[in-house]
C-alpha cells in the first residue's frame, strides 16, 4: 500500500540520518576527545540554516509569549526545495485559518499571508511571483490593522495588499510553529520541504522601506518593536535561540543544520563593485562627450535597483562630484539591464562628463551612494582621460550631438520609475 510505502522510506531515512550523525561524534571525540568539534561549527562567519524533510520535520515554539499584537509583520529568508505541496513556513493559525496568522508558500510556489479573526473570516495576500526552487528569497507577510490590510513581499517588494478589517484573533492555547502546520496531527504534505532562516516576528506593520533595508542585514534583538528573533546560527543540537528573550524552540523530528548560501551581512560589510562605461574594452572618458554612463553592479550582497538611493549617487575624480544626470521631471538617468550577464540586473546611470571633474592624467573613476538604510557605500573603476572640455561654442554648434543619453533610455527611465511607483 502506498502509505506503508512512505512510512517505511521516512523511517528509513530518519535512521540513516542518525547513524551519520552518530559517526560524526564518535569520528570527532576520537580526533579531538570531544572536545572541539562544534567549535568548528560556530564559527561566527558561517551562516547557517534549518533544513526540512518535507515529511515531518518543524520547530516547536510551545509557550511562545508574543502578545497579540494588532498589527504584525514575520519575515523569513527561505528556499523551498519543491513545488505541489503546501509548505508552512510560520503559523500560530489552525489547520483552517480561523484565527491567528500563517506565512506560506502554496503549490504553485507563490507567497501567501493569511490573517484571520474567525471562522471564514480572513485576509488572504498572494504573491505574483513565483519562489524558484532551490533559490533563497526572502518573503514577508504583513497585517497593519491601521490601514486595514494584509500584504506580502519577496525580496522587500511588494507583491499585493488585499482589504481586511476584522483584525487577527489569538488563541492562548494555539502554540506557533516553523516548517508545519499548527495541529497536533497536520495534514499529509503540509510539512515544508526546504530551508528556513532569519524569521523575525515585530508587533508593528513594517514598510517596505524598512524591510527592503535590513533584510539582509544581521540584527542585534534590541530593535524596536521586535519581539521575536530566531537567527537559526547555531549550527548544531536541537535548540534554535530567540534573540529578543526567552522564546527558544525546539527542533523535533530530525531537522539539520546547514550552511546558507545566502550571507546576512552588517552594513558596513556591502561592497560596491562598478562599470564605468559597461561593455566597453576600455572605460575612455572622453572630455568632449556630454554624459557617461556607469553599472553599480548588483551581487549576492546588494541589490543595486532596490538597495541604492538612486537620487544620492555621485560620481567623478573624488567620488563627491554630483554629477547626476536627471530628467526634466527631475527623475535620475538610469535603467535596469544585466551588462556583466550574470542574471543579475544592475542599475546603470547616466552622468555628467563636465561635472566630474575629470582631467588628463586622471586614471580612477569613483562612485559614491547611500544605501535605503542610510549606510553609504563606495565604489572605484579604471579610467582613461582623453580629449578636451567642450566649450561653450561647441556647445552652440553641436548642440545635443555628443550626448550619451539617447530617447530609449529615457522611456526605459520613466517605465521604470512608474513600477517603482506602483
Amino acid at each position: 500500500m502506498p502509505g506503508i510505502v512512505r512510512v517505511e522510506r521516512v523511517r528509513l531515512e530518519k535512521i540513516l540520518r542518525y547513524a551519520g550523525l552518530l559517526l560524526c561524534f564518535t569520528l570527532g571525540f576520537l580526533a579531538g576527545l570531544g572536545g572541539t568539534v562544534m567549535a568548528a561549527q560556530q564559527d561566527g562567519d558561517v551562516n547557517y540554516a534549518v533544513l526540512y524533510d518535507g515529511y515531518d520535520d518543524y520547530v516547536d515554539l510551545s509557550g511562545v509569549a508574543l502578545g497579540a499584537p494588532a498589527s504584525v509583520t514575520v519575515e523569513a529568508w527561505v528556499r523551498i526545495d519543491a513545488l505541489n505541496k503546501i509548505h508552512y513556513l510560520v503559523t500560530n493559525a489552525d489547520n483552517d485559518f480561523n484565527d491567528g496568522f500563517s506565512l506560506i508558500v502554496d503549490q504553485s510556489g507563490r507567497v501567501n499571508f493569511v490573517a484571520a479573526s474567525g471562522l471564514y473570516v480572513k485576509g488572504i495576500a498572494m504573491s505574483a511571483t513565483v519562489l524558484e526552487v532551490g533559490q533563497w528569497q526572502h518573503v514577508a507577510g504583513v497585517y497593519d490593522a491601521q490601514e486595514g490590510v494584509v500584504k506580502v513581499y519577496v525580496n522587500g517588494l511588494e507583491e499585493a495588499a488585499v482589504p481586511y478589517a476584522d483584525g487577527v484573533r489569538y488563541l492562548s492555547a494555539r502554540d506557533l510553529k516553523l516548517g508545519s502546520q499548527n495541529k497536533a496531527f497536520e495534514r499529509a504534505g503540509r510539512y515544508l520541504k526546504g530551508a528556513l532562516d532569519e524569521v523575525r516576528i515585530w508587533n508593528v506593520a513594517r514598510q517596505a522601506d524598512d524591510i527592503l533595508a535590513s533584510m539582509k542585514v544581521e540584527l542585534d534583538g534590541t530593535e524596536p518593536n521586535l519581539v521575536a528573533y530566531w537567527q537559526k546560527n547555531e549550527g548544531a543540537g536541537v535548540s534554535a535561540a530567540d534573540k529578543v528573550g526567552a522564546n527558544n524552540g525546539q527542533l523535533r523530528m530530525g531537522p539539520q543544520w546547514i550552511e546558507a548560501t545566502w550571507r546576512v551581512v552588517s552594513e558596513d560589510q556591502v561592497q560596491m563593485a562598478i562599470d564605468i562605461k559597461p561593455g566597453g574594452n576600455h572605460n575612455v572618458v572622453m572630455l568632449s562627450r556630454r554624459t557617461i554612463p556607469v553599472a553599480i553592479l548588483s551581487s549576492a550582497d546588494l541589490d543595486a535597483l532596490n538597495e541604492i538611493d538612486h537620487s544620492s549617487l555621485t560620481f567623478g575624480r573624488t567620488g563627491d562630484e554630483p554629477s547626476l544626470e536627471v530628467s526634466r521631471r527631475g527623475r535620475p538617468k538610469c535603467n535596469r539591464r544585466d551588462v556583466n550577464h550574470d542574471g543579475l540586473r544592475d542599475l546603470v546611470c547616466s552622468f555628467n562628463i563636465e561635472a566630474t571633474g575629470f582631467d588628463q592624467g586622471d586614471t580612477q573613476g569613483i562612485l559614491k551612494a547611500m544605501m535605503t538604510s542610510g549606510t553609504q557605500v563606495t565604489g572605484s573603476d579604471e579610467v582613461i582621460v582623453r580629449g578636451r572640455r567642450l566649450t561653450k561654442r561647441d556647445d552652440n554648434k553641436y548642440g545635443d550631438k555628443f550626448g550619451d543619453w539617447n530617447a530609449q533610455d529615457q522611456d526605459d527611465d520613466d517605465k521604470n520609475n512608474g513600477r517603482r511607483r506602483h
